[in-house]
């Protein structure tokens, strides 16, 4: 029985080596030029899983913060608009009352006729 040593992958060569398998090529020989175990490589897909899972499920997530998001920018958006209006009412001076002129008693007079 030959001894080998154990090698230690980085997540990096172990996300290549299942992209590999992604790509269509035979997982045997696959674990054979990378010196490792069908079990190795089966329980490295089931732990890291393939790219395309990860990154719809990364999308999906993204699209539903995505959302959250501008949801959030357009309740400041209305916000800000209310806030502005109002204050540009309560900015302006009050409309001062015209003076009423007191009638005259000569056109009072020129009514009555």
């Amino acid at each position: 029985m030959i001894a080998r040593h154990r090698k230690r992958y980085t997540q990096e060569q172990i996300a290549r080596i299942l992209k590999e398998a992604e790509a269509g090529f035979k997982i045997i020989d696959i674990c054979r030029n990378h010196e490792i175990s069908e079990q190795t490589f089966y329980n490295w897909r089931k732990k890291y899983g393939s790219s395309e899972h990860k990154s719809t499920r990364k999308l999906k997530t993204l699209e539903e913060e995505n959302k959250k998001l501008k949801l959030l920018i357009a309740e400041l958006s209305l916000d800000n608009y209310v806030l502005k209006n109002l204050l540009e009412k309560s900015s302006k001076p009050p409309k001062q009352k015209e003076k009423v002129q007191p009638i005259k008693p000569h056109i009072v007079n020129s009514l009555n006729d």
